[in-house]
């Protein structure tokens, strides 16, 4: 007995008929990148990668997607950092101390008399995909 998948007439084989009837695309292939996109967060994100030459002033540090882990170093001076503007929400950073931080976020603020470098592992998720507030402030964008 033969194997139907093995034949070339075979119903099996997609054909451009088939295709033309059928289009793979009208039911087919539209997954998309999401935050419930298990893979995203396990590979390697995308470098994305600044220097901050920070003032008491507050300095917005704006991801072009979805983070997997934000890693911040101090180089001198105390960082002060959150993902609210108001930084009800904040984390510190002592003088040549580097923080990897595991956090889905698109925004990150800091302060402090400082310079630092922050490196975003980015996914290729985008941004506008979260709309939940995940800092407990309702002056997040995270």
């Amino acid at each position: 007995m033969s194997n139907p998948y093995l034949q070339e007439n075979s119903s099996a084989f997609v054909t451009p008929e088939r295709e033309a009837e059928f289009p793979a695309s009208a039911y087919n292939f539209r997954h998309k990148a999401s935050l419930h996109s298990v893979g995203n967060f396990q590979v390697a994100g995308i470098p994305h990668v600044t220097t901050v030459a920070a003032s008491n002033p507050v300095t917005t540090i704006a991801f072009p997607s979805v983070t997997r882990a934000v890693t911040v170093t101090s180089m001198s001076g105390t960082l002060t950092g959150s993902f609210t503007t108001d930084f009800t929400n904040k984390f510190y950073v002592p003088a040549g101390t580097t923080v990897r931080l595991e956090v889905k976020v698109t925004n990150l603020y800091v302060s402090g008399s400082t310079s630092a470098s922050v490196v975003g592992e980015l996914t290729g998720i985008e941004t506008g995909t979260i709309y939940q507030n995940w800092s407990g402030s309702a002056a997040a964008k995270v």
